[in-house]
């Protein structure tokens, strides 16, 4: 089977990956019973691996290291520049040698930051304290600056005693303009990077990042996995709690539903209504099945709150998933409001797919040409569906459907149908050529 060029490109970068596949095992299946190409689970892969018990502490420990690498990354900067000003300070002022003024700034800067990223990241910003977020704006913003202030407050003190002594803690306050200048630069700097993440966090992780840099100025083709997820019946819900209480119930899963994505490494790239929309680049999207785990993590993540959203909604939400990936045309889009969209047929795939759920009864479809990439991974078994012919295209799509590996099949039909491990060898998927995947065209 020929491919294109992108297509060879794609092949080398997984192969680079750790956790991806690189070659398909190429031996034929164990003998016996049951349609060409079906295999037990985990098979090529860690013989006897049992599934976790619950992904939750997984989920909680993969967004503390999130936060606590937010907190490093700001204390090592916010150090490097406190060593900046000291020496700056020192070279205006006259004041002290230059040691001490580097020293003095560099606890400066890493107690400062420290306090006001702890705080911001670990409580302000954290959705576990959703009461707080909710609080007045004004509130809100009171609250936040006066940590603010007391950290630097703190952080401008406490290293001055260290470093000078005692006897220059009389001279170190506001009635002193230097330590003045200090403390409403920081403070700046401080408002400043937290309006950042504000920004950040209302435009979508790596947005911002991408506007102010350009990088999506021309449009680029790019590969990616997409997963569209929907919440099950949402419109007779809504009629039955009302919108307020339904949008309630929406930012209730959607924040359930960032951990999960995190730990996945994928980026929230929309909200529609009762849908969200997640995004990877195609090799790290299908490396460790991480596209895919995170689909059965955000089910785990609402199976956890069940008797909470039981009690609050009389309701314990649901979803149904669709997984696909291929090229995509990435860029900025819009004037008076800027954002970075992706556009091409693989995103209307996508969201079909996921309408073609229910017509299936499924709650997760995945497509032939992102099964093909996945690596074999015994936490996973797929069931081949066979082809799907959407309306207005001339290609049929392989479709594929996917269970944590133990669980019960859903009914007659689903037993019958054939069972893989993901990444095994697939009836009517491509050979590989040359030791080298090729991508379907499909």
């Amino acid at each position: 089977m020929s491919v294109g060029p992108g297509h060879e490109r794609l092949d080398d970068q997984l192969q680079n990956e750790p956790g991806a596949r690189g070659t398909r095992d190429a031996s034929p299946g164990p003998s016996g019973s049951g349609p060409a190409g079906s295999r037990p689970a985990g098979s090529g892969a860690r013989a006897g691996a049992a599934p976790e018990a619950s992904p939750l502490p997984r989920l909680h420990r993969a967004r503390l290291e999130q936060r606590l690498a937010t907190i490093a990354l700001a204390v090592g900067i916010a150090g490097v520049a406190g060593v900046l000003y000291g020496l700056v300070l020192a070279s205006v002022t006259g004041q002290g040698d230059h040691l001490r003024s580097a020293l003095q700034g560099l606890l400066s800067g890493l107690l400062i930051a420290s306090v006001c990223a702890g705080a911001d990241v670990l409580v302000l910003s954290n959705p576990r304290f959703q009461r707080i977020r909710a609080l007045p704006f004004a509130l809100f913003v009171s609250i936040r600056a006066a940590i603010y202030a007391a950290g630097i407050f703190m952080g401008l003190r406490v290293p001055a005693l260290i470093v000078r002594g005692p006897d220059a803690m009389p001279d170190w306050t506001f009635s002193n303009p230097v330590f003045t200048q200090s403390f409403l630069i920081s403070m700046g700097i401080a408002l400043f990077v937290a309006l950042s993440i504000e920004i950040s966090r209302l435009l979508g992780p790596g947005i911002l990042p991408a506007l102010l840099t350009g990088r999506y100025h021309r449009p680029r083709r790019e590969e990616r996995v997409f997963l569209f997820a929907d919440i099950e019946g949402s419109t007779a819900l809504a009629e039955r709690i009302g919108d307020l209480e339904f949008h309630r119930l929406l930012a209730a899963v959607f924040a359930d539903f960032a951990e999960p994505v995190i730990a996945a490494r994928g980026q929230t790239y929309r909200y529609v209504g009762d849908e969200i929309i997640v995004t990877w680049p195609v090799k790290r999207g299908v490396a460790r099945s991480r596209c895919l785990a995170c689909i059965f993590d955000m089910k785990a993540s609402l199976a956890a709150r069940a008797d909470w959203y039981a009690a609050e909604f009389g309701h314990v939400p649901r979803f149904r998933a669709a997984l696909h990936c291929g090229p995509v045309v990435t860029g900025e889009m819009g004037d008076q409001r800027k954002e970075i969209v992706f556009l091409g047929d693989t995103v209307n795939t996508a969201s079909r797919l996921q309408s073609e759920c229910s017509a299936r009864g499924e709650e997760l479809l995945l497509s032939g040409r992102l099964v093909d990439l996945l690596p074999k991974d015994p936490r996973f078994r797929l069931r081949s569906l066979g082809e799907w012919l959407p309306r207005g295209k001339t290609q049929p799509i392989r479709l594929y459907a996917a269970d944590p590996a133990g669980a019960d099949a859903a009914g007659a039909a689903a037993a019958a149908a054939p069972i893989l491990p993901a990444g095994a060898e697939l009836p009517g998927a491509p050979r590989p050529e040359d030791g080298v995947l090729r991508a379907p065209q499909t």
